[in-house]
């Protein structure tokens, strides 16, 4: 339903359940350190992980992100 709402195609990631700490952290460094480009950085996470199904458990799987 929410996919529909917002017109963003919603699967399951296979990667379930995810280790979001890395990412998470990488968030705080960039509202830290490039607050212009936090959204941005927050929008490329979910891209990645809930459409391109990145394995978020990975370090360089975040990295490539």
């Amino acid at each position: 339903m929410w996919g529909k709402r917002y017109g963003m195609p919603f699967t399951p990631t296979p990667h379930f359940p995810v280790n979001s700490l890395m990412a998470l952290r990488g968030a705080v460094a960039m509202q830290m350190r490039m607050p212009r480009e936090f959204l941005r950085y927050v929008d490329l996470m979910f891209k990645a992980i809930w459409e391109a199904h990145r394995d978020f458990n990975r370090r360089d799987e975040i990295a490539a992100a």
